[in-house]
Parts: structure tokens; C-alpha cells; sequence
């Protein structure tokens, strides 16, 4: 090379050789691009609509193996609560009814918590079945469903004093068999 060419330049030291330029030619010829047709607006709908398919794959493909939580199951029926509102609506309804209905009622919702919340087939046992199978209940429920079983079959008299006290007793005897069964599970 020329050291007389001016475009080519000397340098001292490394440093001001990589900050200076790299010689040019002159050579009279434009840019390449200024040949080069422009993109086409079509190949510029077609990249967009590529790269938002892309990215509606991936979020699918994300949403799809993304480990979801089972849904949480239904809290499990709180059968004291019913029975208890069934004695309520019981309750209401003592005026002029004999006491053997009230009897067979607090009886039925007695034996239908039983059936529900220990699992216990009381609900299609007589009550000398009942008994005789000798389950685990408080003394006060055998009592209970003593006297009820009593007044079901006992002459249609109209007691209002003796019902209210049956289904009191029911609502309390539903409430001590709750309770211990809560205790031993």
C-alpha cells in the first residue's frame, strides 16, 4: 500500500487504531439498498400474523399442561342442623295435632339423623330391632326413643305440654349424640 494514498491513515498505537475508521474507496456507487425493492406489506401482515399465532400456541400450550388444583369439594352436610330445624318446623306445627303424630315426627327425625350422620340403619328398624342391636347410644336417646315409640302407638290424644317436652328432649338428645359422637372421631 501507498503511504502517500489520502485515505489511508498511520497510526500510532493500538488504541487510536480502533477508534479511528476503516478507509473507504470512492468508488461512485450508492448504497445496496437503494436498489433493493422494498418489503412488501403483505410479507409484513403475513410475519405479524405468524408471531401472534406463535405466541396463542405457547399460551395454549401453557394453559393446557398447567397443573390445575381439583376444585374443593362441597362442605359435607351438617345433618344436626337439619334435624334440629326439622324439630323447629315441628314445633310450629303442634297446635291441635295428637300427640302420636308428634311422637311418630320427632321419632322419624331422631332415627333420620341417626340414619344420616353415624351411618346407622335405625331409620328402617322397628323398635324392638333397634334394642335389640344393643348400639352405642347415650342412655338419654334409648330413653327417648322409648317413650316416642310409646306415645306412637298409644291411644290419639291431644297433649300439647307432652309434645313440646318430646321435642325438646329430641333436640337435646340429637345435640348429646352429636356431641359424643364428635369426641370419638
Amino acid at each position: 500500500m501507498d503511504p502517500a494514498s489520502p485515505n489511508l491513515t498511520t497510526a500510532g498505537t493500538p488504541a487510536e487504531e480502533a477508534t479511528e475508521k476503516l478507509p473507504t474507496l470512492e468508488h461512485g456507487v450508492p448504497e445496496p439498498e437503494v436498489y433493493l425493492p422494498g418489503t412488501p406489506l403483505w410479507v409484513w401482515i403475513a410475519m405479524g400474523t405468524a408471531a401472534l399465532a406463535l405466541l396463542l400456541l405457547i399460551i395454549w400450550l401453557i394453559r393446557r399442561f398447567k397443573k390445575t388444583a381439583p376444585p374443593t369439594p362441597p362442605p359435607a352436610p351438617n345433618h344436626l342442623n337439619t334435624a334440629i330445624a326439622s324439630l323447629n318446623q315441628l314445633e310450629t306445627a303442634l297446635e291441635n295435632h295428637p300427640l302420636n303424630e308428634i311422637a311418630s315426627a320427632a321419632s322419624l327425625i331422631v332415627r333420620n339423623y341417626l340414619a344420616a350422620s353415624c351411618a346407622e340403619p335405625a331409620l328402617y328398624q322397628t323398635s324392638e330391632e333397634f334394642k335389640a342391636r344393643q348400639i352405642a347410644l347415650p342412655r338419654e336417646a334409648a330413653n327417648l326413643l322409648n317413650d316416642l315409640s310409646d306415645a306412637k302407638y298409644s291411644k290419639s290424644t291431644t297433649d300439647q305440654a307432652k309434645a313440646v317436652s318430646f321435642i325438646e328432649r329430641s333436640r337435646t338428645c340429637l345435640k348429646t349424640i352429636h356431641a359424643a359422637r364428635n369426641v370419638t372421631t
